[in-house]
Parts: structure tokens; C-alpha cells; sequence
């Protein structure tokens, strides 16, 4: 018997090969798409990062001998090198490892220079003293940078560049001279004594008279 290709039974083989063709296709289609799929992963944003400039003055004394063979201390002022910074992400940093962070630059300037910061910063009261500023801020700004004494003044200053969105700022170290106090000091020992000797004059000559 000749095989007719319209005959019902061979329609229905037709079809049903097709159907298959299909079927696999789109079986094939959708596991390519499902296996694309799961290698495409969201971008993420880049951590934010704020760059914090370095800057300290330490005074650290140096004792000589003079010609009288007297000990004569002399403060001399230590400042951190060009360009000494550290860089950090505000959203994620507390203060001790801020500090950390900052004395650990410090040492780059002077090898001792950390240990200095930590022993004055921990005084009572402290010796060494920090403040904070945010570039082109005028809340926290670098002509008269904020005194960080503790942890809520630090998340202030983060919670300022978060909100800004400040990329750079600093850390400003400060000590006073011991140099420039003991001059002051000196000098009200003088002023007191001048005081007193003009006191003793004025009890020992009696009541001072005016002509009328």
C-alpha cells in the first residue's frame, strides 16, 4: 500500500513530531534562560570612604646643661610629616579604632609619636586634646576645628559627613606649651611676691595722708 502523506494517521504523526520539536525547543530555551540568569549579580555601591587629614603639634622637653651647670628644659614642637592621612568608612568605625587608626599614622612621622598621643590623651585631665573638621562645612570647620572628647561627640562628626556626603576633613592633635606655662606660672610667682613686699611697706609706714 503506497504511503499518503495526507492520510489522517500520517497528519497525526506529523504533528506530534513537530509538537516534540517544539517542546524541546522551548525546553532548551528555558533552561538557557533559567542558567543565565542565575550567574547575573546586582552591582554593588562602592563603600563610602572619607579622607581624614593628620595634624598634630606635641611638645616634648629637652633638658641641657648650662654654663652655671643649672638644668635648662627646653620644649621643642613636633609635627606630622606632608601629607599624613588616613582613610576610613564613616558608616562602619568607633572611636577607639579611629584613634588606633590615627596614632598608627603618627608613627610614620616619629616612632614614639603613639604612645606620646595615647599617654596624653588618657591624662586627667588630658594633655593632648583632638578636634575634628569637615572640608567646606561650615559646622565643623577647619579654622576652628570641634573638640572630640568622646564616643557621642565622634558619631556627631560621622553622622555631619554621612549626611553630607563629605569626602575629606581632618583631625587636629593640639597640646599646649609647657614652655609657655611655666613662663606664665613664673610670672604670677613674681607678681604675687611683688604683691606681698608692697603689702609689708604698706602695714609697717602706717596710714597714708591726703592734703584736703
Amino acid at each position: 500500500m503506497a504511503f499518503n502523506p495526507y492520510s489522517p494517521t500520517s497528519m497525526i504523526s506529523n504533528s506530534s513530531t513537530i509538537q516534540g520539536i517544539i517542546s524541546e525547543s522551548n525546553v532548551a530555551s528555558m533552561t538557557q534562560d533559567t542558567s543565565s540568569e542565575q550567574f547575573i549579580t546586582p552591582q554593588r555601591s562602592p563603600a563610602p570612604k572619607f579622607i581624614c587629614a593628620v595634624n598634630f603639634t606635641i611638645y616634648c622637653s629637652e633638658k641641657k646643661l648650662t654654663k652655671a651647670k643649672k638644668t635648662e628644659v627646653k620644649w621643642i614642637a613636633y609635627k606630622q610629616k606632608k601629607d599624613s592621612a588616613v582613610t576610613f568608612n564613616p558608616q562602619h568605625i568607633d572611636l577607639a579604632t579611629f584613634q588606633k587608626l590615627v596614632s598608627k599614622e603618627s608613627g610614620k612621622s616619629f616612632g614614639t609619636m603613639p604612645h606620646k598621643i595615647e599617654e596624653g590623651t588618657k591624662a586627667t585631665p588630658p594633655t593632648i586634646t583632638w578636634g575634628a573638621f569637615i572640608l567646606q562645612n561650615k559646622d565643623w570647620p577647619k579654622a576652628s576645628p570641634n573638640l572630640i572628647a568622646n564616643n557621642e561627640d565622634f558619631q556627631s562628626w560621622l553622622t555631619a559627613i554621612n549626611e553630607a556626603r563629605a569626602k575629606r576633613g581632618g583631625i587636629v592633635l593640639t597640646m599646649e606649651n609647657p614652655g609657655l606655662r611655666d613662663q606664665l606660672a613664673h610670672k604670677e610667682a613674681v607678681l604675687a611676691k611683688s604683691v606681698r613686699a608692697a603689702s609689708r611697706v604698706a602695714s609697717t609706714s602706717g596710714p597714708v595722708e591726703f592734703d584736703g
